[in-house]
Formats: C-alpha cells, sequence, structure tokens
C-alpha cells in the first residue's frame, strides 16, 4: 500500500497472513477481533489500495443466502460519512467475508484513552449529528438496514479530521419475521441495548441506543453499565446529572436514547440530529430564568419559536415528565427556567416540552348512513404547537398565554 496510508500492525492471529484471498486480496496483517469476526488489514492487488476485509468467524450454513442478499445491498451503499462495502465472499468452508474501503486514522475509542480532559460537549454534538445523519440514511434504505455496532471503536477520525462510520460487519436488514444469523446476534457491552442482548430483534431505535452510550461514554469519559446489568439496578448517573456544564436538551435527548424500552427513546435518528443542530446553533444554549405572574416568561425568545410556524417540520425531543412537583401551603414554588431555542420552549421545572407540528390537508368525516355523520372532506391545518406529553387546558395555557 502507499506509504502515506500505513495499516495497523499486529503480531495477533496469523490465520491469513501473507495469504491472498481470492486471488485478488493480499493479506497484510490482523487489526482486531470482537463477536464473532476478525478484521484483517489488506491490499487490493488489482487496484493497488489498502483494504480491510472482516471475516465472520462463526457462521451458520444456512444463512449463505441471506449473507449474499445483505452484502450486495450493503455494497450498494454511498455516504460521506461512511466507510463503503467494496466486496464480499465466501470460502470452501462456508466462511463470509466483507472487502470494506480501508480508512487511516484514529478511532474515538483510542482517542478517548489518550485524552487529558472531557471532551468538549460542542464537538461531541458536532460528531453526533454526523452519525445521525449516517443512521438516517441506512434506516432510510428499503428495507431499512441497522449497523447495529455504533460505538467508539467503530468511529474513526482521518487525519484531516473527518469523522467516518466504520465496520458494517453486523449490519442488518430488517425484514419483520427474518431470522438473524448467530453472527448477527452479536453485541457490544456497554453500547448494546437489551434486545440485542436478549436477541429479540433490533430496528432503529436500537442504533440510537448505541450511539447515545457511545456520546455518554465521549462526555463522561466513563463506560456505560450494560444493558442487563441496568435492568438488576442501581443504574448509572444520567448525562445530565454528569455534565452540567452542557446544555440540558442535549443531555436529555441522549439520556432519553439510552431508555431502557425501545419506545421511550427518541421516534427516529432525524430527530436526534435536530437536538445536536440546535445546540450547535446556540454557542452558550443560554438559559433565560422567569417569575411565574401573569405574563410568566420574560423573554419573548424563550416563549416563542424565531422561525415562522410554517418553516418548522420537525419534533424536538423532550423528557417524560417525572412525577408531579408537589408544593406545601406554608412554601413557595422555586422560580422555573425556561430554555431559550430558535424553535421551542423548554420547561425546565417538569421537563415539559412543545413540539411543533407541520400543517397540512387531512380528510375529517366520514361516509357512512348515520344522521350525524359527515361527508369526507379535506380541510387545510396550518402548523402548530403541542405539547410533546398530554398536559391540562390550564397547563397548555400557561403556553399559550404567555
Amino acid at each position: 500500500p502507499p506509504r502515506s496510508t500505513p495499516l495497523y500492525s499486529s503480531a495477533a492471529s496469523d490465520v491469513y497472513k501473507r495469504q491472498v484471498l481470492q486471488d485478488r486480496y493480499k493479506v497484510i496483517n490482523f487489526l482486531g477481533e470482537g463477536g464473532f469476526s476478525r478484521v484483517y488489514g489488506a491490499v487490493d492487488l488489482r487496484l493497488r489500495t489498502p483494504c480491510a476485509i472482516k471475516e465472520n468467524s462463526e457462521f451458520d450454513r444456512s444463512a449463505h443466502d441471506q449473507f449474499i442478499a445483505e452484502a450486495q445491498l450493503l455494497a450498494r451503499l454511498k455516504h460521506q460519512h461512511m466507510t463503503k462495502v467494496t466486496d464480499y465472499f465466501t470460502n470452501p468452508s462456508g466462511a463470509q467475508f466483507l472487502v470494506m474501503e480501508y480508512v487511516p486514522g484514529k478511532d474515538l475509542e483510542k482517542f478517548m484513552r489518550e485524552a487529558t480532559s472531557l471532551l468538549d460537549w460542542r464537538t461531541v454534538a458536532e460528531w453526533g449529528a454526523i452519525v445521525c445523519d449516517v443512521l438516517d440514511y441506512l434506516h432510510g434504505q428499503d428495507p431499512p438496514i441497522i449497523h447495529r455496532d455504533i460505538k467508539p471503536a467503530n468511529l474513526r477520525l482521518t487525519p484531516d479530521g473527518v469523522l467516518m462510520v466504520i465496520d458494517l460487519g453486523i449490519a442488518k436488514v430488517q425484514k419483520p419475521g427474518s431470522a438473524t444469523t448467530r453472527a448477527a446476534q452479536a453485541y457490544s457491552g456497554g453500547y448494546s441495548p437489551i434486545e440485542q442482548y436478549l436477541g429479540q430483534g433490533t430496528d432503529a431505535r436500537s442504533d440510537l441506543y448505541s450511539l447515545g452510550a457511545t456520546l455518554y461514554h465521549l462526555l463522561t469519559g466513563r463506560m456505560p453499565t450494560e444493558a442487563p446489568n441496568r435492568l438488576r439496578g442501581p443504574d448509572m448517573a444520567t448525562l445530565e446529572q454528569a455534565r452540567t456544564d452542557m446544555p440540558a436538551l442535549m443531555a436529555r435527548a441522549i439520556d432519553r436514547a439510552m431508555a431502557m424500552e425501545p419506545d421511550d427513546r427518541p421516534p427516529s435518528a432525524t430527530a436526534l440530529k435536530l437536538v445536536f443542530e440546535r445546540v450547535q446553533e446556540s454557542t452558550e444554549a443560554q438559559l433565560v430564568s422567569y417569575t411565574p405572574t401573569a405574563a410568566p416568561v420574560t423573554s419573548v425568545a424563550a416563549r416563542t419559536p424565531t422561525h415562522p410556524r410554517s418553516s418548522i417540520s420537525q419534533p424536538l425531543i423532550g423528557t417524560q415528565p417525572s412525577s408531579p412537583i408537589h408544593h406545601s401551603s406554608n412554601s413557595q414554588p422555586s422560580a422555573p427556567r425556561a430554555e431559550a431555542l430558535s424553535n421551542g420552549v423548554i420547561w425546565l421545572e417538569d421537563g415539559r416540552e412543545m413540539v411543533p407540528v407541520a400543517g397540512g390537508s387531512f380528510p375529517i368525516g366520514e361516509e357512512g348512513f348515520e344522521s350525524n355523520e359527515q361527508p369526507v372532506t379535506l380541510v387545510e391545518v396550518g402548523a402548530f404547537l403541542i405539547d410533546r406529553f398530554p398536559v391540562t387546558c390550564r397547563e397548555y395555557a400557561r403556553f399559550t398565554n404567555a
């Protein structure tokens, strides 16, 4: 390979060292292993370029057709922040190999080991948005593709400082009712969600858990507790507790991504990406204090969207409200705070949040024969704001009357 793109060196595993696979790929060294796979550094003798070859060391002969179909789909993918699968093959014993673009640089696991202080949340927000963009691309395929192994070791910074998502070796096409091969059931301690440990099937929300756990590790310097151990408790500290210097919106979004129940996680990578983009837009993510009077929020920016409602089309990320706050008759409620964002308000007192909803044409009515039924007609509804979680009319009036 060119001197400007050195491969890793390792004395481990000489199974294929110096062998030429498929009359094309000369294995140079062993890069690493984990779960059910090994990765080798190699040279493509035809193109004279470095590459990485991933072998599924545990395989199911009956899954051969599934591997071929998924490898062909992965080979068609192309994203500027994701390594590309360039080839695939099997050997006579049935072992499965993926050939991937080799990306020089330093993975974030090594980056953290060498860091002398906690990473700046702005840097992590930028990285989080990039990974969300890759996941949104994968999840948007037909059928969706689940990466299943997002972790610091699979995120690499190139010498130019570009973050790349690497290793699609256990990525899986999401198909209802499809079986998962043993190799695809691998998991990474601390980063994999509970459903991956239990073999219950994964979906896009499983990748969000892994991303949340990865960002938690980057921001706190502490490996997240493995999902099965979290079930037994006590649970680890929330990110909002561990990093008080970062925007509460971002901390809560990452904490929510690590929810044990998939339904409690953000609905999509797009929604999570929006959080990272918004905290980057506000360099300080300013907190605005207000007094609960007839006009509770003193800052106009904190109570009204700064963009026209018709331009709002993506939801914010909120946190499930905690138990109701009770005040004794002799005590005064503490002054709540609102976080000023570009679109909407976060009520920090109880964790509530207003969600922008895009307008459009909607059918109402029903074609029936009852006297109280109206024929189906289309109505135009403008964009509006609604609370992220159920509230009373009085609680909603607190926002609309502000």
